[in-house]
């Protein structure tokens, strides 16, 4: 069978692909983007998955669910960043330059973490750490951070 043959039904499906991926996330750009990412994940496995077009749903679905736990995540940065730009251009310039004042790697593995919406064990792999290390790493650094605004 052909690769043409085999990609047929996810071509056939696009619309059908593209409604469950809206079902799940509720968003025409972040649906394009799960369905965009399965479809290339299946196109890389294309000679080693028995039926691509399974494949490719449950691809689907995957990255429908990490685009939910990435908006769960990064649900209170929209509500500290809404409360930040309320904040006077001095106390914003101070938080500021308070984060700028960590460590590298604390304020790199913060903003992925917090920012990029990064997990744990993303980040671990990342930095070839442990997945405790990193937790600690970013625990760290938002104490830092605490006691630097906390500061008179």
């Amino acid at each position: 069978m052909s690769e043409q043959q085999r990609l047929k039904p996810i071509t056939d499906n696009y619309l059908e692909l593209y409604s469950r991926a809206m079902a799940i996330v509720r968003d025409h750009d972040d649906a394009c983007d799960a369905l965009q990412e399965a479809i290339a994940s299946t196109l890389t496995r294309l000679g080693h998955v028995r039926d691509p077009y399974l494949y490719c749903l449950r691809s689907l679905r995957n990255n429908c669910i990490n685009t939910l736990r990435r908006r769960k995540r990064n649900a209170p940065l929209a509500e500290i960043q809404s409360l930040a730009a309320d904040l006077p251009n001095e106390q914003a310039r101070e938080a500021w330059a308070a984060k700028e004042q960590l460590p590298e790697t604390q304020r790199a593995l913060m903003i992925l973490h917090d920012i990029d919406g990064y997990t744990l064990p993303e980040l671990a792999a990342l930095t070839g750490t442990s997945i405790s290390t990193v937790k600690r790493t970013i625990a760290q650094a938002h104490q830092t951070l605490k006691q630097k605004l906390e500061q008179p």
